[in-house]
């Protein structure tokens, strides 16, 4: 494989385009490997950087980063099943996706096909029944692809992944909100707005979560924003 600094360096060239796709408006301006695993990316963006957009672009790059790295280690464990089995990779994957593949039936096709009816037009299933099948194909062979790394990762020696997520350090106050014992060996902050629909999608989570009640101690966070002048009053 090849070393991790020629690796960060690919990976560098394809940042650029991975963050300006993931963030609409964000110009890199520049990207820079100061070392195997320390990046620094210029961006710029019409309205101004600040720290929310920071963060977006950080989760960006250990996303893309990971995925690589995932990428990395599904090609090498791969190859070396393929040597202990006497082929070459191309072969051995093609078999082992062929065994697990299975028969696209005129019932998988149909299905994509009424899955998709709005975007058909006036095409039947019969016109697109090659195109519904090489996507059936793909979409089974990238599944059977990453169940057959993981397979191969159960077997073999332990790997470690050396990359860890992005965190943030927050500083939490005594008269900060709180529930659940103060010796919990997890701590959730959520950073909410009692007139935010977006913020009302984790209620479903938080509630289950409520089941390990003595395991969690869970803080809230008011983000009281003038945008929603009732939010206080709610509090």
């Amino acid at each position: 494989m090849a070393d991790l600094l020629t690796i960060e360096r690919t990976l560098a060239r394809e940042i650029a385009p991975a963050v300006e796709r993931g963030l609409p408006g964000v110009e890199v301006l520049a990207v820079e490997v100061l070392s195997p695993r320390r990046f620094c990316v210029y961006v710029d963006h019409p309205e101004g950087v600040d720290h929310a957009l920071c963060a977006r672009v950080t989760q960006l790059l250990y996303q893309h980063r990971r995925q690589s790295i995932d990428g990395l280690i599904g090609d090498y464990l791969i190859e070396q099943a393929a040597k202990k089995a006497g082929t070459s990779k191309d072969k051995y994957l093609e078999d082992e996706l062929a065994k697990r593949r299975g028969a696209i039936t005129d019932a998988d096709i149909q299905k994509v096909f009424d899955e998709n009816r709005d975007r058909v037009g006036a095409s039947t299933v019969a016109d697109l029944k090659d195109s519904i099948t090489t996507f059936i194909t793909r979409n089974r062979d990238a599944q059977n692809a990453a169940i057959l790394v993981g397979e191969l990762k159960k077997a073999g020696a332990a790997v470690k992944i050396a990359l860890d997520p992005p965190r943030v350090d927050v500083t939490i106050a005594a008269h900060d909100p709180a529930r659940g014992p103060a010796d919990a060996p997890v701590t959730i902050v959520e950073f909410s707005e009692y007139q935010c629909p977006f913020c009302a999608r984790v209620t479903p989570t938080l509630a289950a979560l409520r089941l390990y009640q003595d395991l969690i101690r869970f803080h809230l966070r008011d983000d009281d924003r003038a945008a929603r002048p009732r939010g206080p009053r709610f509090a």
